[in-house]
Formats: structure tokens, C-alpha cells, sequence
């Protein structure tokens, strides 16, 4: 037996935008979000590029466990791509994107993050946010400047410190990297703002804690969100940590990875 991702994502433009920006991959070794940077050019790019690349390597891994070198790589990599197209269609120079991704490996699980998307765990009966938002809002909140409240309604809420734009060398593409146990029974979510801007804390945690499969979870948030009128795209993968007496090779990528570059042919097909 060994521990695998029961994972579904879902990603919705919303009801206010004309485009999706965001990306999502699942697999049994890997999950991630990528949300492309609003009101820069080719936000669902940036994103689409970086989550297709990822998953290219996830499959290639065969559900083997990355070592935490190769986790900074494949961001390294993934995120220098970002680069390459710009080089190709300057129309698409300033493209970014945040990034939240899962992985199995060492022993335990890797949380790689950048940005503001977010990723919670749930385990027994309590939530808790486990990455730290990216942004000047947070700043704000960790020197105790603002409230949480104030936080809600403030006009630079959007604005994100951290991003991977292609530059591996600047400090600003640095992504976080940290280390966590792997329990049978967990529950993870990775999610863009789009969720957590507009929906209740409170909501997304009793939805996470109502014992449904990762599908009817999935759906029911995306649902959560379109109630509340979020005015963004919506992006999330919730993902139980569960044993297996096999594991599969197979990643599926959705929203605008789906959208721009289709899906990831199945393993040992060319």
C-alpha cells in the first residue's frame, strides 16, 4: 500500500469575466493551481504554460515521489517556458502568473507556493491555512495596519508581490518550498482568490468538513462561489490523501491548460 491523491479540480470563469485566467493539474502524485495575473498581458499564458509544463513532468514521473531538488526544478524550468514564449510574441511581455502546488515526495508531501493563491488542510476536524499569501494585504495584516475586515474592502486587495513571470533569478519569482507529513484521511484544497475573496471562510470550511467525495466538494464550492457573486475566475482542487495498492501515471489539466493546449496525451502514447 502506498499514499496517493484522490484529487478533482474544477475551474469556472465566473459570471463576470470574459475569459478564464486560471489552471489546474490532478494526478495521483501531484496537484496544483495557477491563476494568470489579472490586467497583465496573457494572464491564462502564463498559467496554462506553467501548469501544462508541470504536468508534462508529473506523467513523465510515472507517480514516482520528486525529491525536493526536483520540485525546484521542475518550477524553475516550468516558470523559465514563461520566458521563451515571451521571447516569441513581445504582445505578451509582463505575463505572470501565482502559483499552489502539491507533491509527493521525500517521504511526506511538498507545498510549493507563490502568489496568493491558497492552499488549506483539513485534517480530523480542523482547517487551517497553510500557505501565506504573496501580497501587499498580507503585509499589511502581518504588521497589524489593516483588519481582516478592512482587508475585505481595501483598493490594493489584488495587488500580489510574488509571481512567476520567467525570471528565475529574481527574487520576486521565488517560490516557498515546504515540507509536510502525509496522513491517510487528509483533505486538502488548493484555490484561486476567486474563491476565498468572496466566499465565507466559514462556508468553504464546513463544505470541506461535510464528508462528501472530492467531486461533490469541488462542486459544490464552484457553486458557493457563483452564489456569492464572485466577480473572478474560480480555480480549485480538492484532494484526499488515501492508501492505493496502485497508483496510475495519469494527469488531467483543466481551465485555460485545457483551453490553449488541450489534454496531456495518456501515458506511453505519443
Amino acid at each position: 500500500m502506498t499514499l496517493a491523491f484522490q484529487a478533482a479540480g474544477r475551474s469556472w470563469q465566473g459570471a463576470h469575466r470574459d475569459n478564464n485566467e486560471d489552471s489546474f493539474l490532478t494526478s495521483e502524485s501531484a496537484i496544483a493551481v495557477a491563476d494568470g495575473v489579472g490586467g497583465h498581458a496573457g494572464g491564462e499564458v502564463a498559467s496554462a504554460m506553467v501548469i501544462q509544463n508541470l504536468a508534462a513532468v508529473i506523467q513523465s514521473m510515472r507517480g514516482r515521489e520528486l525529491s525536493e531538488n526536483q520540485v525546484r526544478e521542475t518550477i524553475a524550468t516550468a516558470n523559465f517556458g514563461v520566458s521563451l514564449r515571451v521571447r516569441h510574441d513581445e504582445a505578451l511581455t509582463g505575463m505572470s502568473t501565482t502559483l499552489s502546488a502539491l507533491f509527493r515526495g521525500d517521504g511526506g508531501l511538498l507545498l510549493a507556493h507563490i502568489g496568493d493563491s491558497r492552499a488549506y488542510l483539513l485534517r480530523g476536524t480542523q482547517v487551517h491555512q497553510v500557505s501565506r499569501d504573496d501580497s501587499y494585504i498580507q503585509d499589511l495584516l502581518d504588521a497589524q495596519k489593516i483588519t481582516a475586515a478592512d482587508s475585505r474592502r481595501h483598493p490594493m486587495r489584488s495587488v500580489v508581490l510574488k509571481v512567476l513571470s520567467g525570471d528565475n533569478s529574481s527574487p520576486t519569482s521565488s517560490v516557498g518550498l515546504s515540507r509536510h507529513e502525509a496522513l491517510d484521511g487528509d483533505r486538502w484544497l488548493l484555490c484561486s482568490d476567486g474563491l476565498t475573496d468572496y466566499v465565507p471562510i466559514e462556508l468553504v470550511e464546513e463544505t470541506l468538513s461535510a464528508g462528501l467525495d472530492p467531486e461533490a466538494t469541488a462542486d459544490i464550492l464552484i457553486a458557493l462561489a457563483g452564489q456569492h457573486d464572485s466577480r473572478d475566475n474560480i480555480t480549485l482542487v480538492v484532494c484526499d490523501v488515501v492508501n492505493r495498492t496502485t497508483t496510475t501515471a495519469a494527469v488531467q489539466v483543466g481551465g485555460a491548460a485545457l483551453e490553449l493546449y488541450g489534454a496531456l496525451p495518456a501515458p506511453g502514447m505519443r
